[in-house]
């Protein structure tokens, strides 16, 4: 349900980085991993707060720790 209500708001909305992130967050959770790092990938290529911390979800010990445990914030 969470999922869904973020792609609605996604498709309302392309362009909100801060609603791609939260997606990204979720997408991991549901264990979608390969959307999850598409859309990562895309907010990494900026500079501002949501490049940054992509980019921190991107790092290899991070990435697959939010896969272990499913427990993103």
């Amino acid at each position: 349900m969470a999922l869904e209500l973020l792609q609605k708001a996604h498709r309302i909305e392309p362009e909100n980085r801060a609603v791609r992130l939260k997606m990204a967050k979720m997408l991991l959770r549901c264990g979608r991993y390969e959307e999850a790092r598409e859309t990562l990938t895309e907010l990494a290529r900026s500079d501002d707060y949501f490049g940054k911390v992509s980019r921190a979800f991107l790092k290899p010990e991070t990435f697959e720790k939010a896969k272990r445990d499913r427990n993103v914030i």
